[in-house]
């Protein structure tokens, strides 16, 4: 099994897993197309980086991680919208009641109350035939070593309370604690952080 990476061109296959892995959440009913972009979008970025699990020629797991979610939201808002918005068009004519969800997760980046020098998991997900192999956890150590080389000294992730394979590797991290419980789009939240390098103890900056 190699881990390597993401790009650009692996956006096709991050978008089939997230489907697989989050079958009905908000994102997911953005559709496929959606997803591609998205994935495209967070791969071009400076504010973001990821690495895709591979067996052979195929990708069967990809983690991604923003160093400043408000400045990557920030930006394909306001400088990439035209990549996405005939996506969310065609399925809004398709499910209305995806309106009020789009407003609300463009509030989601100001919802966590970011930490100085905080990233953030923006997702991990797995093929379902490759889980409990151990792909996870190595993939989630990839993520941790260069998201503290990058310079971030604390990490974040917002995980649906019903998933316990995700909110399993998240909470054995030595000092990962669940700070906040949220409702994003209908679903109960936690948001898990932990400091970087992991293992140290360091307290939350005063007045955060």
């Amino acid at each position: 099994m190699e881990i390597r990476p993401f790009t650009r061109a692996d956006a096709q296959d991050a978008a089939e897993i997230h489907i697989e892995g989050q079958p009905g959440t908000f994102l997911t009913r953005l559709g496929k197309d959606f997803l591609v972009r998205l994935y495209e979008l967070f791969a071009e970025s400076p504010y973001a980086f990821g690495f895709v699990a591979m067996d052979n020629d195929m990708v069967v797991g990809v983690s991604f991680v923003a160093m400043d979610t408000r400045q990557l939201f920030r930006t394909i808002k306001y400088q990439y919208w035209h990549r996405l918005i005939w996506p969310v068009v065609r399925q809004i004519l398709r499910d209305p009641g995806l309106i009020g969800q789009i407003f609300q997760s463009l509030r989601y980046p100001n919802t966590l109350k970011p930490l100085p020098d905080e990233a953030e998991v923006l997702f991990f997900g797995l093929r379902r035939n490759y889980m409990r192999q151990g792909i996870g956890p190595k993939m989630l150590d990839y993520l941790l070593e260069e998201t503290y080389r990058r310079g971030a000294l604390r990490l974040s992730a917002t995980i649906e309370k019903s998933n316990r394979a995700v909110r399993w590797m998240i909470a054995t991290l030595p000092g990962a604690r669940i700070d906040q419980e949220i409702i994003l789009n209908g679903r109960k939240m936690l948001v898990y952080r932990t400091e970087l390098p992991i293992g140290v103890e360091r307290e939350p900056p005063t007045g955060s």
